[in-house]
This record gives structure tokens, C-alpha cells and sequence, in this order.
């Protein structure tokens, strides 16, 4: 009985993996044929078997299932090609494809005008696929594969108005600063194969465990700082972050499944995996400080901030580095708060589209106003993933934040401390940038012209839309109440005085009514010293420079890359291309030998042993330029030999 339930848990990890790739082939292939309706039936029924499966996957215990699939010699070291489906990787599979799931369905009406509607399905099944590679990769190498699948299917999506000159913009400038954080990444897997000898994720980590001496120590850090700076780039944080605000470019569906699910929480989830290798170096430290400063900066960015869909991005990055100091604090509480960050995150960006598609494709929340009256529904979606996104008591961002905040103010270093500060004033910026959206989108009573004009054709989304934000709202209500003890434990403590588990609903329903005194009370306080002192226009000159040069980095960003550039420029074309090859090169030996056949044979031009002499020596440069070609790959072939011979690993 126990061999049968192993291979139906096999059967089920297999239909996880394959069954979203079996959906692009399908919709890619046939689409034409299968019409959009088949198209959604297929894609909504793999991806429900697939969900099936990471379900009954999730049922069996702490069981830890490796699905060994082909383990060849790749330069001298085995790599195991397969499937390990532990307790990260299970839960991480069943966050993909439910957003996955909702963003596809969401996506069927909303993207219904679009002609190339099956292509934009297909990627999606292919983001999903790539990322459940990455999340269930027992080795390096096939996480390696699914990282840059992901980047790849990222391009694709932010550049799917590929008319558009800044989608075009935002998807190389995406790809552009994934790669320094892939480099690293690359660099890291490097090292761990000549360090340790094997690439495998279990291996990896356990000899890390057991302690190898001073040397495998030191490069053990360089290995953890390669990690931290591949989830630098990946997760936008400080100093690579710039992108991810741009890929607002693309459609809003695909800011839902790469904001909330997919890309950008694959650096943190990197963190996740490799927690016990990161955790006991200085690269802990500085990773708590990458992501701190990320927090607050990205925070005031959101707040001035008037682009619907930019607010909800600098939101993203901000959470992105609560995340990152929240895996150092401990690695199950990051992903605790990546888990229900993704709900409510996903949930916010729906209901962000279902607002831009009811007014016209207009995102500058300046031109709304007054829309509860037209988008009720909407409105409460908006308000339950705002007040999540804000930690509002008993929603499922309280749960992780309330927690993150407790272990650094309850730290013993200074720098968790300082830690705190700043996640601190990031939760008060989170509050008001989630009430600035909810008051000038929602609430405000002044109807903008803009409102006014649209009026008469604003009306809630079809039901296709409607249903993926009640299954988030739904899911970002409950999930981090009931998933609190299977990440962080029972008994932990935290901030509240009276623990609510063992009090009655009268208390809670107390805590709410003085959290929202508390808010008005300080907001009336504010309000007051505004007018009071006359800042207004100090505001609006600091805001303008906030969002204008984003505190230098714009201007940063030009200068290197204007210095690359230039210097590629210099080097590579004018100094190489146009001057070393074509002198050295064939270029130059056909000059030398038209001389020298001019000199010597004093033929003409129109002479035909001319022109056949020129064409020999034509002949002789391309057969040296593939002799030198092959040359260097000998080169190269030297070099990796004496590097696998000299190698430290056995």
C-alpha cells in the first residue's frame, strides 16, 4: 500500500511540472484551431490538474519526494536532473500556479479585444512552467534553467505591445539588469562545483553543515555573496531595482503574475533555499541592509507617486526587501510573508486593472475620483488587499509583519534596532500610500472631469474578471491565520498584550474600532501641522524631486551606461574591429597581396589573372580565419582541461 501511494505522489509531482508546459504546446500549436473557448478550456483544465496535484502533494506530511529524472557527467561533475518536492517547494508550487490560475482566467476577458489574446495565454502557462522549474530543482543547474527561463518569458510579456516604443524600453532594461544578477548567480554555481564538487542543492548544503576548514569557508562566503547579489537583481533590490517599476509596461496581468508570484520573489526564494548556507556569514548582515534600505526608499517613492499601477509597484519593491531582512531574521518567516504577500499583492493588481479598464485605460489616479459609487465590488477588493498590504489587524499581511517587526525589536544588536526604525516608518508609509489610493480613487467626493466623462460607461467587470479577485479576497482573509502555525510555529510571541486566541470576538472587534480612532486621530494631527506651518509647498517641491530624479539613481543609471558604451565603443569596434582584425586579419592580407601583385605582375585591373589572383587570396584568408578560429577553441579546451585537472574536488 505504501509503494502504491509513493507512485500516485510521483504521478501527481509529474502532472505539477508538465502539465503547464503541456498548455503552451497546446495553445501555441492550436490555438487557431481550438478557438478562444477551447483555448480557455484547455488551459483552465491543465492548470486545475496541476493544482489537483500540488494538493494531494501537500497532504502527504513532511515527506520529501526527489523524482530522480537523468544525471549526466556535465564537465566532469553529475548533475541530477528531476523534481524535489520538500515542504518549500510544495507550497511555493501550489502559490505559482494558483495566481497562475487566477491571473489566466482574469486574463480571458480582459485581454479579450486583443487579437494575439492565445499567444498572451500561452506565455503565461510558459511564466508559470519555468517558475515551478525553479522552485523544484534539485540541483543548481536546473534552477539555473528556470531562472533564466523566467527572465526570458518576462521580456516577452512586458514587450507584448511590442509597437509600443516603452514596452520596448522597460523589457531591455529588465533583461539588461537581470543580467548582472545572473552573472552572479553563474559565478556562485561556478564555485560551488569547484569548491565542493557537486552542484546539488541537498549536497550542497549539507557539506556546508559538516565544515571543510578555513578555505571552504572562504569561498563558502563568496559562494553566499554570489547568492545574495543574483537576488539583488532578481528581487529588485537597492541599486538594480529600477526596472521593475518600468515593467508596468506591459498588460496588467502580467504585473499580477510577475509581481505577486513569479520573478521578482525568485530571488527570495533563492535566499529561502540556501538560508543555511547565507545565514552564518557577514553576507546575512549585508543582505539585512540591502533589503532595509530598499524597504523604506521604495516606500517614500510609492507615496509620491500618481501612476495606479506604479504606487502598487514601488509597494512590490518595498515588500521585496521586508522580505529579504525577514529571511535573515529567519528563513521560514521571509517566506511566510512572501507567501501571503503573493495573495494580496495579485488581488491589488486585478482590482488595479479592473479600475483602468473601466475608465478607459486612464492610470493617473489624479483623473479618478468618486468610483465606489460605479465600482462597488471593485472598491471592496481594493480595500481588502490595500488594508492586507497595510497589516491591518486579522488580515493576512498582520500576521508576517506583526512578526518581522517583533524579531528585530526584540533583537540584542544594535543593528536590528536600527532595523526596526526603518521597517517602521516603511509600515507608516505602506499606511498612507494604501489610504491615498483608497481616498482619491474610491472616496473622494470630488468627481474629476475625467470621472465625469467616462461616467455613463464605467460598470463592474464581467463575472470572468470578477471571479480570480473573490478567490484572492477569500484567500487573503484567511490564509495567513490559518498557515501561521505551519510556518512560524505556535506560541510565538509578538506584540500583543492579550494573546487573541483565547479571547472573545468582542475584544477583537475593540481593537479594530481603536485602530481606526488611532489612524483618524493622528491623520486629524498631521493635517493640523500641515496647515499650521504652511508646508505645502515644501511638500510638493519634495515630492516633484522624489519622483523626477528618484534620488540620483536616474542620473547614475545614464552616466555608467554612457560610460559602457562609450568605452565598448572605443574598444571593441574602433580599436578591434576596425583596427586590429582588418589589419591583421583578412582584410589586411588581401591589401598586402593586391600590392604585392600590382608590384610584381604589373597586371591591369581588367585583366582576368588579376581578378583570379584575388580570388585565391580571398580563398587563403578565409581558410586562416577558420584556422584561427579553431585555434582558439583549443585554447579554450586547454584552459577547462587544466582547470577540471588541477581542480581542488577530487
Amino acid at each position: 500500500m505504501q509503494g502504491l501511494e509513493y507512485f500516485m505522489s510521483i504521478i501527481f509531482i509529474c502532472f505539477c511540472l508538465f502539465f503547464p508546459i503541456l498548455a503552451f504546446f497546446f495553445l501555441s500549436f492550436g490555438g487557431r484551431w481550438f478557438g478562444r473557448n477551447g483555448v480557455f478550456i484547455i488551459g483552465v483544465c491543465l492548470l486545475m490538474g496541476a493544482f489537483l496535484g500540488v494538493i494531494f502533494c501537500s497532504g502527504r506530511g513532511d515527506l520529501v519526494y526527489v523524482v530522480s529524472i537523468y544525471g549526466p557527467n556535465w564537465v566532469g561533475r553529475e548533475v541530477w536532473w528531476g523534481l524535489l518536492f520538500d515542504l518549500v517547494g510544495v507550497e511555493m508550487v501550489g502559490l505559482v500556479l494558483t495566481i497562475t490560475l487566477c491571473v489566466f482566467v482574469y486574463s480571458t476577458e480582459y485581454m479579450g479585444h486583443d487579437p494575439h489574446l492565445v499567444r498572451f495565454l500561452s506565455y503565461l502557462c510558459l511564466f508559470g512552467f519555468f517558475m515551478i522549474v525553479l522552485v523544484t530543482a534539485p540541483s543548481m543547474v536546473q534552477l539555473f534553467i528556470g531562472w533564466e527561463g523566467v527572465g526570458m518569458v518576462s521580456f516577452l510579456l512586458i514587450n507584448f505591445w511590442w509597437m509600443r516604443l516603452e514596452a520596448n524600453r522597460s523589457a531591455i532594461k529588465a533583461m539588461l539588469f537581470n543580467r548582472v544578477g545572473d552573472s552572479f548567480y553563474l559565478a556562485a554555481l561556478v564555485g560551488s562545483f569547484g569548491l565542493f564538487g557537486t552542484g546539488e542543492i541537498n549536497s550542497l548544503l549539507f557539506l556546508d553543515s559538516v565544515g571543510l576548514g578555513t578555505f571552504i569557508n572562504n569561498g563558502q562566503e563568496l559562494i553566499a555573496l554570489g547568492f545574495l547579489l543574483a537576488a539583488v537583481g532578481k528581487s529588485a533590490q537597492i541599486g538594480l531595482h529600477a526596472w521593475l517599476p518600468d515593467a508596468m509596461e506591459g498588460p496588467t496581468p502580467v504585473s499580477s503574475l510577475l509581481h505577486s508570484a513569479t520573478m521578482v520573489t525568485a530571488g527570495v526564494f533563492l535566499l529561502v533555499r540556501f538560508f543555511d548556507l547565507i545565514g552564518h556569514t557577514f553576507v546575512a548582515e549585508l543582505a539585512a541592509m540591502f533589503g532595509c534600505i530598499t524597504a523604506l526608499i521604495n516606500a517614500v517613492w510609492g507615496f509620491f507617486q500618481w501612476d495606479l499601477k506604479k504606487i502598487i509597484a514601488f509597494s512590490t519593491c518595498s515588500q521585496l526587501g521586508l522580505m529579504v531582512v525577514a529571511v535573515v531574521l529567519d528563513g521560514r518567516l521571509g517566506f511566510y510573508h512572501l507567501m501571503n504577500h503573493g495573495f494580496f499583492k495579485a488581488l491589488l493588481f486585478l482590482s488595479a486593472g479592473a479600475v483602468i479598464h473601466g475608465v478607459s485605460n486612464e492610470q493617473d489616479i489624479r483623473k479618478m475620483g468618486g468610483l465606489f459609487y460605479y465600482l462597488p465590488v471593485t472598491g471592496c477588493s481594493m480595500l481588502v488587499g490595500s488594508l492586507a498590504l497595510a497589516g491591518f489587524p486579522f488580515l493576512s499581511g498582520f500576521y508576517s509583519k506583526e512578526r518581522i517587526l517583533f524579531g528585530l525589536f526584540s533583537g540584542n544588536i544594535g543593528l536590528g534596532l536600527l532595523l526596526f526604525v526603518c521597517l517602521f516608518l516603511t509600515s507608516l508609509f505602506t499606511v498612507l500610500y494604501s489610504i491615498k489610493i483608497l481616498m482619491v480613487v474610491f472616496w473622494c467626493p470630488e468627481i474629476r472631469i475625467s470621472s465625469k466623462q467616462v461616467g455613463v460607461f464605467v460598470s463592474e467587470p464581467s463575472f470572468l474578471m470578477l471571479l480570480p479577485m473573490f478567490g484572492l479576497v477569500f484567500l487573503s482573509l484567511i490564509f495567513g491565520f490559518f498557515s501561521e502555525g505551519l510556518f512560524v510555529g505556535p506560541g510565538c510571541v509578538r506584540f500583543e498584550f492579550i494573546p487573541l486566541e483565547v479571547v472573545g470576538p468582542s475584544y477583537k472587534w475593540f481593537l479594530v474600532i481603536l485602530f481606526f480612532y488611532v489612524i483618524v486621530c493622528w491623520g486629524e494631527f498631521f493635517r493640523a501641522i500641515i496647515l499650521r506651518i504652511n508646508c505645502r509647498g515644501y511638500v510638493i517641491a519634495l515630492s516633484r524631486w522624489l519622483v523626477g530624479n528618484k534620488l540620483g539613481f536616474t542620473s547614475i543609471y545614464r552616466t555608467l551606461s554612457k560610460f559602457v558604451l562609450s568605452q565598448a565603443y572605443s574598444v571593441s569596434f574602433v580599436l578591434l574591429d576596425r583596427g586590429v582584425w582588418e589589419q591583421v586579419g583578412s582584410t589586411g592580407l588581401v591589401r598586402v597581396f593586391k600590392h604585392l601583385a600590382l608590384q610584381l605582375f604589373n597586371y591591369q585591373r581588367s585583366d582576368f589573372g588579376f581578378y583570379l589572383f584575388e580570388f585565391g587570396i580571398v580563398c587563403f584568408g578565409i581558410v586562416l580565419s577558420i584556422f584561427w578560429g579553431f585555434g582558439f577553441l583549443f585554447i579554450v579546451y586547454l584552459g577547462f582541461f587544466i582547470v577540471k585537472r588541477f581542480s581542488f574536488a577530487s
